[in-house]
């Protein structure tokens, strides 16, 4: 097959990769971002960006069904990206740490929902947790991990991921039950952050949106200072361009928004 054919690329290359437009000029950034768009369900003149056609899309190709079907498996769960869109400023990530245990031990363990896809065994990032691969890890605590990404964008680029089963594949794979799971990944990453002397609000924190995720198990992105991100690498890691959401990117305050268990 054609995929068979493909060169194999090692997975320490696999971890540093992000999927990238081919060309590096503004104009090959707009088309791709326009053709995603389309394809995601975003119609510019109500700003309004339908997340579930797109995350669902990832849960349900890899088992050549619909998104809809896949909620309903998982306990009547709808898909996450039929919540809200508002996004949370960054006076959440300054409450996230009085929300964390003073006693210096971080956020208390919680539950592990099911997800729609589980992570595959042989991806790198399981091969980091069990210590296959070498890593510079900076946290763990028997559910979650933190270690310096292999080519870092900033000065500090960390990824954070989970480490006990059921593990996500992707944002696509969550459901509503993540929404602490999902929360107390931010709170691991704003720990980590002012551990290593940075600001959270000089910070990035978010996931890429299949399929413009490089490695299928969870993992969210710790970057700072923002500033210092070079002109292209700032493409890979936009909340919004030409005035308008992209699809290939979800700041963890957006996406605990639609994840926010409803009242």
């Amino acid at each position: 097959t054609e995929e068979q054919s493909l060169p194999r690329r090692d997975d320490r290359q696999m971890i540093g990769r992000l999927v990238r437009p081919r060309g590096s000029s503004r104009l090959a950034v707009a088309a791709l971002f326009v053709s995603s768009s389309a394809a995601a369900g975003f119609t510019a003149s109500s700003a309004s960006f339908a997340p579930s056609r797109l995350w669902g899309m990832g849960a349900a190709s890899s088992r050549g069904e619909s998104a809809q079907p896949a909620a309903s498996q998982a306990g009547g769960s709808r898909p996450f990206g039929a919540g809200n869109l508002g996004a949370v400023g960054t006076g959440a990530l300054r409450a996230s740490a009085d929300e964390m245990d003073q006693s210096g031990k971080g956020p208390a363990p919680v539950g592990i929902p099911r997800p729609l896809v589980e992570a595959p065994a042989g991806n790198p990032f399981a091969k980091i947790i069990r210590r296959e691969l070498d890593s510079e890890i900076v946290y763990e605590d028997g559910q979650f991990m933190a270690f310096k990404d292999h080519k870092p964008s900033a000065p500090l680029h960390l990824q954070i991921i989970p480490t006990a089963p059921p593990i996500p594949q992707d944002i696509a794979a969550l459901t509503p039950e993540h929404f602490l799971y999902i929360q107390r990944m931010r709170d691991i990453a704003v720990e980590e952050l002012r551990k290593e002397g940075f600001s959270p609000e000089d910070a990035i924190l978010g996931f890429h949106v299949p399929p413009f995720n490089s490695v299928p198990h969870l993992h969210l992105h710790v970057i700072a200072p923002k500033g210092q991100l070079s002109p292209w690498r700032r493409y890979k890691y936009v909340e919004r361009l030409l005035g308008c959401r992209t699809p290939w990117w979800r700041p963890v305050q957006d996406l605990l928004q639609d994840l926010r268990p409803s009242v």
